[in-house]
């Protein structure tokens, strides 16, 4: 086996993404992008077992430099598992990247932009129907706070997935963020946009598929549509979500309702394992009842900007 870097690192990769279990996709191809924009230019053709941990801390703090914290400790993430494999396989005799436990600058943790006040969520709800884009990022935007599922999960539903008796739509395990498969109970009001939406879309695999590429819409098409429209200062797509656990926990919902809606990684591995339809029917209750409460506040928001309250 040839034991530069760049060999080992592509063989643990391979290894990993090879177990379904272990990494998505999509997960997959963020660690190797990382390898081959982040490491391999300082690291690919050294031998292994001949890295010294202050070549490891130079690319680190060549991205710290740069402002890029948050990327820094990820790439500090991927050559330490790269090490341990290393080691694993007798192919070096320590992990150099252990020696720099703690040498790089803590990141904050990242909080999502939100509204969580009553009389704001109206005002925002107002402005996601008035978005003059493109229909499918309107039903995009009109869909997250009834929903509030993950920007990807949403953004990549296919219409197949749907479920119009039921009321839900269902994931597969291997698109959801903890691997595990997700039905998620729609709202009369969710209905209603998905169904206006299958004129314009419905003949393509996603429902909201650009019409031209017949792609789902890219990343970052709901923020731009916010900052449009003036919120993004105020709330991001993943917001969507924050602002339904807040308030629907201060609305005294079962917390565990709210946990499974959000498809939160049960820490009971044994139970996360069928839990994808765990409390449906509560669920279900508790989505209509915050579609109801949404409606109320749009609707007092449009009484106070007649009034001029």
């Amino acid at each position: 086996m040839n034991n530069t870097f760049e060999a080992v690192a592509r063989k643990w990769h391979a290894d990993q993404a090879a177990k379904p279990d272990k990494w998505k996709p999509d997960h997959a191809g963020r660690v190797i992008r990382s390898l081959e924009l982040h490491i391999f230019p300082d690291l690919a053709r050294r031998q292994i077992g001949e890295i010294m941990p202050l070549e490891v801390l130079g690319l680190l703090q060549r991205l710290e430099a740069a402002g890029k914290h948050d990327t820094a400790h990820k790439v500090y993430d991927v050559v330490n598992q790269v090490f341990r494999y290393a080691v694993m396989l007798r192919l070096c005799i320590f992990n150099p990247a252990a020696e720099l436990r703690g040498e790089l600058a803590q990141v904050e943790q990242k909080h999502y932009r939100t509204i969580t006040d009553p009389e704001k969520i109206g005002v925002l709800l107002r402005a996601l129907d008035g978005y003059t884009g493109s229909p499918q990022t309107r039903a995009l935007l009109q869909l997250s706070p009834y929903v509030f599922a993950r920007p990807s999960e949403l953004r990549l539903l296919r219409w197949c997935e749907i479920d119009w008796e039921a009321r839900q739509y269902r994931k597969d395990g291997e698109e959801m963020k903890n691997g595990i498969g997700h039905i998620v109970p729609l709202s009369r009001q969710a209905i209603a946009i998905l169904e206006g939406l299958k004129p314009v879309t419905g003949h393509h695999e996603f429902v909201f598929a650009n019409i031209g590429s017949k792609k789902p819409l890219s990343e970052g098409a709901a923020r731009k549509a916010l900052a449009r429209l003036g919120f993004l200062d105020q709330i991001t797509p993943h917001g969507f979500r924050h602002m339904a656990s807040t308030r629907l926990n201060e609305m005294g919902f079962n917390s565990d309702w709210i946990e499974r809606q959000l498809a939160h990684k049960d820490p009971n591995a044994t139970r996360t394992a069928y839990n994808h339809a765990e409390y449906l029917e509560q669920r279900a209750e508790m989505v209509q009842a915050w579609a109801d409460y949404l409606d109320g506040l749009k609707a007092q928001s449009g009484i106070l900007q007649q009034t001029g309250g």
